[in-house]
């Protein structure tokens, strides 16, 4: 997360090996602006209620930067990548710090750069369960993860879930060409493609998705920024295990 720099900028800084010195390349544009609280415990929250969370909370920050205090100090990857992802569809953040995890941020008055906070959230499940409501659309005919792209663990979990059923619904699951080059060493590919699920690589299910084109109407995800961004369809929103549940069931109540 950091500068929104349009692709012509990215163009000209990967042809000149210079990127320009404004925004968040300065450390005093890094300040902390709003303490953010969890009401709940994050250990035992999902990945799609960490993306509802976040989704809630880039609506009301804007574009200002969140302090997340008291967050677990070890955090998967997957995790965090959840936490991080939605701030900017919803609303423009543009960075966060998480006290006791991220480098600026040892402690709050770090984050803060010594500055008081501009104001403190707390936010719970019911602000976690109004995303929900925002993307609860029934009849759904695809399953979609893999907005951002899936990491080696999520793609492995995925075939471990497939492995030796068939699918009820259709699956797509989206990673990087270096995790598919894994996954096809490592027999993944072949088990989710046995199941009659998709994996690919380097293929947009978020602003890009080819879901309308493809005849689908309902997009079950992991990602508010997948409900958010894919044109043309609806969506509904459930963690990866229960997206994973439902494509092998296709069985709604796994969803309710």
């Amino acid at each position: 997360m950091g500068n929104m720099d349009g692709i012509v900028t990215n163009y000209a800084v990967a042809i000149t090996g210079k990127v320009p010195e404004y925004g968040l390349h300065l450390p005093e544009n890094r300040k902390g602006d709003v303490i953010v609280k969890l009401e709940m415990d994050f250990k035992k929250m999902s990945d799609a209620d960490i993306g509802a969370l976040a989704y809630y909370l880039g609506r009301v920050l804007e574009d200002r930067i969140p302090v997340f205090v008291n967050l677990p100090e070890k955090i998967e990857l997957e995790r965090l990548r959840a936490l991080a992802s939605p701030l900017h569809v919803s609303g423009a953040v543009p960075m966060f710090h998480a006290v006791g995890i991220t480098p600026e941020a040892r402690s709050v008055e770090d984050a803060l750069q010594g500055d008081k906070a501009e104001d403190k959230i707390t936010v719970g499940w019911d602000e976690v369960r109004e995303v929900y409501g925002e993307f609860q659309y029934e009849n759904v005919d695809l399953v979609a993860i893999g907005c951002p792209h899936c990491t080696y663990n999520e793609v492995k979990k995925i075939a471990e879930m497939v492995d030796g059923k068939k699918l009820k619904v259709k699956l797509w699951v989206n990673t990087s060409p270096q995790v598919k080059l894994v996954a096809n060493r490592a027999g993944w590919t072949e088990k989710i493609e046995k199941a009659g699920g998709l994996l690919t690589s380097n293929l947009c299910i978020g602003p890009g998705a080819p879901f309308a084109a493809c005849g689908y109407g309902c997009v079950l995800t992991n990602s508010p920024r997948c409900a958010y961004y894919a044109p043309d369809v609806k969506a509904r929103l459930a963690s990866l295990e229960d997206c994973v549940k439902f494509a092998v069931e296709g069985n709604e109540e796994v969803l309710r």
